[in-house]
């Protein structure tokens, strides 16, 4: 009776460790999927932010030219 006692709770471990293995292995693969989210996300707002920046530069420079305009006259 004691060798199958053992044995089962030898078996309960190696089930439960199992388990937590899986889920283990289900976190990382979430983990995984959503730092590839985050990475898009990331690239959206710095193409977002290159536009504007670019958008920016260009309204700074028609300024710049309008004031040299202004001179002129």
């Amino acid at each position: 009776g004691d060798v199958l006692k053992l044995v089962q709770k030898i078996e309960d471990k190696y089930q439960s460790a199992r388990r937590e293995a899986q889920e283990c292995e289900l976190r990382r693969r979430g983990a995984k999927e959503n730092l590839k989210k985050e990475k898009k996300k990331v690239e959206g707002l710095e193409k977002k932010s290159a536009e504007l920046t670019y958008q920016l530069e260009n309204e700074r420079r028609m300024a710049e030219k309008g004031k040299r305009e202004k001179e002129k006259v």
